[in-house]
């Protein structure tokens, strides 16, 4: 994930699409940056995708200044 030209004391959002496009059900992994800057919104109780589901995170970026 990449946030170009981010300028300070900015927040910036991007939502990602996650779909199984397998035929078999997967297990769902989301590891949260440990940092202040990113913070990971989606459901945590969806802990696995059934063939042809999907689900959407948010990630949002708050460029802070120094």
């Amino acid at each position: 994930m990449v946030f170009n030209d981010a300028l300070p004391n900015q927040t910036y959002e991007i939502t990602v699409t996650i779909r199984n496009i397998t035929q078999h059900a997967r297990k769902i992994r989301v590891f949260v940056p440990i940092t202040p800057h990113f913070l990971v919104k989606y459901d945590p109780k969806i802990v696995s995708l059934a063939s042809g589901l999907s689900m959407r995170l948010t990630i949002e970026f708050d460029a802070k200044e120094k």
